[in-house]
Formats: structure tokens, C-alpha cells, sequence
């Protein structure tokens, strides 16, 4: 079978990657050499720096394009890391299992040893689990092995309320979610995490990592102007004394943030050689071409806004984080004529990860795009009240804000001209402003 026309079964358990079609006729990626990699910058163009003073133009007017045999070959792209909380209680017999191994552990730490004892629970995917001979931060059982680690509280202070964080956190190991490829990874890690609590018990991804690796484009030498994101700044590394990139990164790890980075000098370092296994699998590894990696890591209030609350969401929405994130953080071509860089069209790089990730994309469920909105624009508001009120209780030497506001209120019923807007009036008149976003849910 040629390299073009190859593709990878997802119950493939010793490739560990789901369904991923290379260049071919029956691909709906273009064949290798139309998606353009590269750009090529005269020299000078990464001293120029962002400044009043200086015109987009004058930066665009230093680029050139390089030939078309640069282009992009994505390798494999999945689920990098995943952590999830539980709600819910551990079933008895799973704890009396967990509290004697615990004893076993802490006798073997007295006699010597490192204090493990082997958890007897079910194997998560392959490797056997291992019970710590101490708890941690309310939780009781500590476990760990090859594939995943976790923690589990007490059933007594969780059907009680004394311990006020969740019943368990369970986080899967990068190893095993590409060797056991993402999909059917999540689904497993569910049945299992379900075996161990009661019924009714519900799981959640608190942090979600999504990456795709790829070739054939260096953006080494891409300016940061040619990055736009939503996230305050673009943070770049460059290796020390070569000047090469190392990593890009924007974002805050808690919401949404995002990495570019050099991945194999990563692995190199790292000793993945477990990552190359799945790279050469693809049959469209270079080992003399560089592999870079962008990664997006999605914190519990990024996941919750855009409506993914479940490991069942993570797999039906792939393609909308997808696509959100793509625009999240994205490469832009310049355009000399328009000095709102949002506004220029993302680059050809960046359209073929669009392209080859985000195929049946599932569309924004109506109410929750309308409930996201609606949420940031009452976070926002809220902020903006609570300045005000604070300033007033500063000027007029309140303590209380009831009375702060309610002298701001009496003030400005003073003030307002006799025909002017009431409140109601006024009222109205911003819902009017605001057609699309009423009624919608607000979590």
C-alpha cells in the first residue's frame, strides 16, 4: 500500500491513533505541496518591534513567500492529557479494599521499603496500580500507575460534607492515551472510574489537552506579529546562543492557553522513544525533518463555557474545540492595507490544520453560544458595578454598600432631566440593543 493512500483503524491498540487519513485521492486534505508551509523573512525583520511608530506595511513590505514545495505534513493528533474530578461516593468494597492495601503500604514503609502495596483494583488498560502508604490534601487513597494516577476521598466525609472538594481526581498518562489511541482511551477510563463509585456518580474533565505534530513548517523564524490571539500576550523562548524558537505560548493555564514548541528536541530530551514508535507508524515520519507540536490546554471554566461536560462531549465536539481554538490563536498572512491584524486571513499553515482537524464539525449549540454571551457580558457588568459602588463608598466615606447605592440611585434621580430616560425606559431600550441574547441560560 502506497504512503498516499494508507490510513489507521482506530481499534488499532498497538498504533494507538484514531482514523487518520494521509494525502491521498480519497482524502479531503490536498495532496502534499499545496497546504504552503513556509515563509521566508529578509534579515532585520525579527528586530523590528511593535511601536507606534512604525507601519504595519513597512513590517508586511519585508516578507516574501517561499516556493511551493515547502508544505505542511501533519503526523498524528489526539488527546495529550486529560484529568477528571468525580462526584459521587466510592463503593464499600472498594474501600475496604483501598484501606487494608493502604495498612499493607505503610507496614512495607516501616520495614524499609518505599511504601507501595499493589491497589488489587481492575487495571485501567494494561499496567497494574499501586496504593501510596499516605493521603493527601483530604484524600485518603493515593494511586499510581503506568497508564494513570489518582486520589480518592473517604466515603464518610463526602456522604457528610466535611470534605468540600471533589470525591476523586483521576488523570490519564500521555503514553497511554496514544497507545491506546484517544477515543477509545476516554471511553474506557469512563467504565472504569463507573465500576469504582456508586451509581449516579457523575465525571467531569476538569483539564483537557488537545495537540496535532507536524512537518514541513518551521516557524522558527515567523515574527510574533504574525500571531494573533485573543489571550493578553504572546510569550516567546528562543534556544539559547542559535536563536531558535523553543516555544510560543499565550494563555492562562486555568482557562485556555496554548504552546508551540519544538517537539523533538522534547522528546529527545525527555527520552520518548515510545513517541517515535507512533510517529514512524504514520508511515509519513521525516526523521530529517523537525517535528513541532501545537498544543492547547483547556482549563474547567474554558471546558464548562463552551458546553463540554462530559469525556462524551470531549469526543462529539473534537472538531468544534477544534476549530474555537484555531481561531483562539492563529497565524495570519499580512496585509499591508488593513492595520487590524484580527482581520487578516489566517495563514495557509494555519487553514490546512483547519482542514485536516476539523472535519464534521459539529455546530455551537445555539444556547449555549447565547448563554456564553450573556455570562461574559454579566461577569463584565458585574465588575464594572462593584468599581463604581466602591469609588462612591470612597468619596462619600461609606462602609456599606447598600447605602452607597442607594444614595447613587437618589442622586441620580435628582439629576435626571425632567423628560429624560427612566429606568424602565432605559431598561427597555438596552434589551432592544441586546436582541439574540435574552432568555438565554445563564449557568
Amino acid at each position: 500500500m502506497s504512503r498516499n493512500s494508507r490510513t489507521f483503524d482506530v481499534n488499532d491498540r498497538n498504533l494507538g491513533l484514531e482514523s487518520l487519513p494521509l494525502w491521498g485521492e480519497d482524502s479531503a486534505v490536498p495532496p502534499r505541496g499545496s497546504i504552503t508551509g513556509g515563509t521566508k523573512y529578509i534579515e532585520g525583520v525579527k528586530s523590528l518591534k511593535r511601536s507606534s511608530n512604525v507601519k504595519i506595511s513597512d513590517k508586511v513590505s519585508k516578507v516574501e513567500k517561499l516556493p511551493k514545495d515547502m508544505s505542511l505534513m501533519p503526523l498524528t493528533a489526539g488527546v495529550d492529557g486529560v484529568t477528571v474530578y468525580v462526584s459521587g461516593e466510592v463503593r464499600t468494597d472498594v474501600e475496604e479494599v483501598l484501606k487494608g492495601q493502604r495498612q499493607a503500604a505503610e507496614i512495607d514503609k516501616l520495614g524499609g521499603g518505599v511504601g507501595l502495596a499493589p491497589s488489587l483494583l481492575p487495571p485501567l488498560y494494561d499496567a497494574e496500580s499501586v496504593v501510596k502508604s499516605y493521603g493527601a490534601g483530604g484524600y485518603a487513597w493515593l494511586l499510581d500507575s503506568a497508564d494513570y494516577e489518582g486520589k480518592i476521598a473517604r466515603r464518610r466525609l463526602v456522604k457528610e460534607g466535611f470534605n468540600p472538594m471533589p470525591a476523586a481526581f483521576f488523570t490519564v498518562k500521555q503514553a497511554a492515551l496514544w497507545r491506546v489511541g484517544w477515543r477509545d482511551a476516554l471511553r474506557q477510563f469512563l467504565a472504569w472510574i463507573l465500576e469504582l463509585f456508586e451509581d449516579g456518580a457523575m465525571v467531569r474533565p476538569s483539564r483537557l489537552d488537545i495537540c496535532i505534530d507536524f512537518q514541513g513548517h518551521d516557524p522558527s523564524p515567523v515574527p510574533n506579529i504574525h500571531y494573533v490571539t485573543k489571550a493578553d500576550t504572546i510569550r516567546r523562548e528562543d534556544e539559547s546562543g542559535s536563536g531558535s524558537l523553543r516555544q510560543l505560548s499565550a494563555g492562562k493555564s486555568k482557562h485556555l492557553r496554548v504552546s508551540l514548541y519544538h517537539k523533538s528536541k522534547d522528546v529527545a530530551a525527555k527520552q520518548k522513544d515510545w513517541q517515535l514508535r507512533i510517529w514512524e507508524r504514520t508511515g509519513a515520519y521525516d526523521r530529517a525533518l523537525d517535528v513541532w507540536r501545537l498544543e492547547y490546554q483547556m482549563g474547567s471554566e474554558f471546558l464548562r463555557e463552551r458546553g463540554i461536560n462530559t469525556l462524551d462531549d470531549v469526543i462529539k465536539e473534537w472538531a468544534r474545540l477544534w476549530r474555537y481554538c484555531l481561531d483562539w490563536f492563529s497565524m495570519r498572512s499580512p496585509n499591508p492595507e488593513d492595520s487590524n491584524r484580527s482581520r487578516w486571513h489566517q495563514h495557509e499553515v494555519w487553514r490546512g490544520l483547519r482542514l485536516w482537524l476539523c472535519q464534521g464539525e459539529s455546530p455551537i449549540p445555539p444556547r449555549v453560544k447565547h448563554a456564553e454571551q450573556v455570562s461574559q457580558r454579566v461577569k463584565r457588568s458585574e465588575d464594572a458595578t462593584v468599581g463604581h459602588i466602591t469609588s462612591l463608598m470612597h468619596l462619600h466615606g461609606d462602609t456599606d454598600p447598600l447605602r452607597a447605592y442607594e444614595r447613587l440611585m437618589r442622586s441620580w434621580e435628582r439629576r435626571r432631566e425632567p423628560f429624560g430616560d427612566s429606568i424602565p425606559v432605559r431598561l427597555q431600550k438596552k434589551r432592544l440593543s441586546m436582541v439574540g441574547l435574552e432568555g438565554a441560560a445563564i449557568g
